[in-house]
């Protein structure tokens, strides 16, 4: 039985699942399998992920899952073996110590039910990052996720399989914000979502040439905080503005980095310091130190990721190592 289940749902993603899968395999820490649930690929997926299924035991696919990727995540959990459940979504990458460091927290103290690290965003490649996150010293709070959120990406999250189970599985009739909505649901338990302050994910992040799809990011957000409500939290209207107005900011931001077009980037930023008006000193920073930081910090991001990819794709010529257990 595996330690860790890492779950990966995928739709047509021949062009980045086996850059994905190679930084999975390259993990320091060894005892995992990755169920791999594609949901209904017409491109080359299916005969990628066949091939390492064929290579490795560890990686299990499954082809007759073709609905949403919530629906693909839940039917994965409810097959996994791990203890402790980590997600990856196809295109992005890992830190090689990425599953070691995550381990080894959750394992020295006993209370923490999951935890997250750095990301570094990109769009074309790894070299070139957008983003770079920054961890909370605390505990996340319901603040911090409905503001900047330093989770980011479902890719950034090892949880507890007893938590994920407390929580509930995500809601499979939101397209956007259900990982936001679950990791809601997830703190609202009680539970202690802690961060490791390394650089351990890249997120990939596709052209946005489609406003619909940023006001579809909105809609989500907006949806997750409602069903917050609904379940008892009351901000003051003037938080919950400032709440809407972050997230407005980081998307106007993310329409700016990522091709949105700049109409619909400071459309956005309007909204947003309309909502609140001290916005406007905040939206800057947020755009110049996430794109800063990103600059400073890409290097110590991407060296242990390509060497660990390339001492995988070398190991597939030879012998595949034993595999090691939890620390």
């Amino acid at each position: 039985m595996s330690t860790v289940s890492i779950i990966m749902p995928c739709l047509n993603a021949a062009r980045h699942i086996a850059a994905t899968l190679e930084t999975v395999l390259a993990q320091t820490f060894r005892d995992f399998e990755i169920l791999i649930v594609d949901g209904g690929s017409v491109d080359e997926s299916r005969e990628i992920i066949a091939g390492y299924s064929a290579r490795d035991p560890r990686v299990k696919p499954f082809f007759e899952v073709q609905k949403s990727a919530s629906h693909a995540r839940n039917f994965a959990v409810s097959s996994a073996a791990g203890r402790y459940l980590a997600f990856i979504d196809a295109g992005d990458r890992w830190a090689p110590d990425k599953l070691a460091m995550s381990l080894k927290r959750m394992i020295e103290t006993d209370e923490t039910a999951a935890v997250y690290g750095r990301v570094g965003c990109f769009r074309l490649d790894p070299v070139t990052l957008l983003i770079v996150t920054r961890i909370r010293e605390h505990d996340l709070n319901m603040l911090d996720l409905l503001g900047e959120n330093p989770v980011l990406t479902i890719s950034n999250f090892v949880v507890k399989r007893s938590w994920y189970e407390e929580a509930g599985g995500f809601d499979t009739g939101m397209l956007y914000g259900n990982f936001l909505d679950w990791l809601l649901r997830l703190q609202a338990k009680g539970a202690r979502i802690r961060g490791i302050d390394q650089f351990l994910t890249h997120m990939h992040i596709p052209r946005c040439n489609e406003p619909g799809e940023l006001e579809s990011l909105r809609k989500g957000w907006e949806m997750a905080a409602e069903k917050a409500r609904a379940r008892g939290w009351s901000p003051p209207r003037q938080r919950a503005d400032k709440l809407l107005a972050t997230h407005l900011s980081r998307l106007s931001c993310r329409a700016f980095r990522c091709g949105g077009g700049y109409g619909t980037a400071m459309k956005l930023a309007l909204e947003a310091f309309t909502l609140t008006p001290t916005m406007l000193f905040y939206w800057p920073g947020l755009c110049l130190r996430r794109t800063g930081a990103a600059m400073l910090n890409r290097k110590a991001l991407i060296a242990g990721t390509e060497a660990a990819a390339l001492a995988t794709r070398s190991e597939r010529q030879g012998q595949p190592q034993q595999g090691t257990h939890a620390p």
